[in-house]
């Protein structure tokens, strides 16, 4: 099923704004699969998601809260980790 490029724009914008691709994916009726190959065939342009990500993540609440944020989920996801491997 081809998808219009409003739609892979709303996922690269909820994308962009902190959602996770899934979540991302799934608000807008597209297949994970598919939003995976849009964000990787956008690096290859140059159009990197993450670093659009983390740039609207600095200005919306500055390095030293990014920082604070990037700690917390970096722990929460080694917390997670641990829980699954045990």
């Amino acid at each position: 099923m081809a998808h219009s490029p409003e739609t892979r724009a709303n996922v690269r914008k909820l994308y962009i704004e902190g959602m996770p691709l899934t979540g991302a994916a799934a608000a807008c009726g597209v297949n994970y699969d598919t939003a995976r190959s849009w964000k990787a065939a956008a690096e290859t342009k140059g159009d990197n998601w993450d670093t659009a990500r983390a740039a609207y993540r600095i200005g919306d609440m500055g390095i030293e809260e990014l920082s604070r944020q990037l700690v917390d989920d970096f722990s929460r996801q080694v917390i997670t980790t641990t829980r699954e491997i045990e």
